[in-house]
């Protein structure tokens, strides 16, 4: 069955996934980049100086939630916020992505627009800030380029 978006030019496709790719949208990709690949919604946590992209998990690893540390470094995003989720999910803001540029993301998108969920509410941008900040398990370079990125900095204006 045809896409939507397949009925739109190319190059319309293309200006459109340039516009929404952007700190703060969250994605629904197949990535590659996970042990094993599957298909994750993703948040993108800053495009400079690397695109980053922040994981989101259907549920909490037992391992993680039994340890206050590690849970505390995941946002909950309720299922009610955010239509596309079947149920409450976590943002992981301990473990960064990195991406050697976004023409992997960006080919996904163009080629199926229905991969381009949404945006996350300022609230839950506001807490990913905090939660970034306060992880020890990603660098300082990481920690502020996110914080940048979520914070409007100059590589979120598209």
């Amino acid at each position: 069955m045809p896409k939507l978006g397949d009925g739109f030019p190319l190059e319309h496709r293309k200006e459109h996934v340039e516009g929404a790719l952007r700190p703060g949208m969250i994605l629904y990709l197949d990535a590659a980049f996970t042990d094993p690949p599957k298909p994750k919604y993703v948040l993108v946590a800053c495009l400079e100086p690397t695109p980053v992209l922040l994981l989101i998990n259907s549920r909490l690893n037992p391992n993680v939630e039994s340890d206050p540390a590690r849970a505390g470094c995941h946002l909950r995003l309720n299922a009610s916020d955010y239509p596309f989720l079947d149920h409450d999910s976590f943002l992981d803001c301990s473990k960064a992505y990195n991406l050697a540029d976004d023409t992997e993301v960006a080919g996904q998108l163009v080629a199926d627009l229905n991969r381009i969920k949404g945006e996350i509410r300022p609230d839950d941008r506001r807490h990913v800030i905090e939660l970034v900040r306060s992880s020890h398990s990603l660098s300082p370079r990481i920690r502020k380029a996110i914080e940048a990125g979520m914070s409007g900095g100059p590589e979120s204006t598209p």
